[in-house]
């Protein structure tokens, strides 16, 4: 919470984790702190002590942790260009989040973490 660490992409890049590499190798990875590169040294010894498998963990790793969730930024150009008339991301947002554990080239800027004006935007349940 400290370090404002975005969970969805933290723990879908940690998914891809192979156990050749260490903890700067995936980009989601990169930004961590000293604290965690003490836990992933822990968490990658216990990897290799149940003899964990790269693409038996991968694959279950992402089918838990999804890609693509309802950012709450994406919900709010999607609620403005609708206001106009233009459904167009309503649509593409739906196609996208029926199926988030998928990796679905092409749209990858819709797993980014918010831009700075949407860090703080609220949109309630009924939006």
């Amino acid at each position: 919470e400290a370090h404002k660490i975005d969970y969805t992409n933290f723990f879908r890049g940690l998914s891809h984790f192979k156990m050749k590499e260490n903890e700067h190798s995936l980009p989601i990875l990169k930004t961590c702190t000293d604290a965690f590169k003490s836990w992933f040294l822990r968490y990658k010894s216990r990897l290799e002590h149940e003899k964990s498998q790269d693409k038996i963990r991968q694959k279950q790793m992402c089918s838990i942790n999804p890609k693509y969730i309802l950012r709450n930024y994406l919900a709010q150009i999607a609620i403005q260009k609708s206001e106009m008339g233009d459904h167009s991301e309503l649509k593409q947002l739906y196609t996208i989040l029926t199926q988030p554990y998928d990796e679905q080239p092409g749209y990858e800027k819709y797993a980014h973490e918010p831009p700075e004006w949407g860090k703080n935007l609220q949109i309630s349940c009924s939006s």
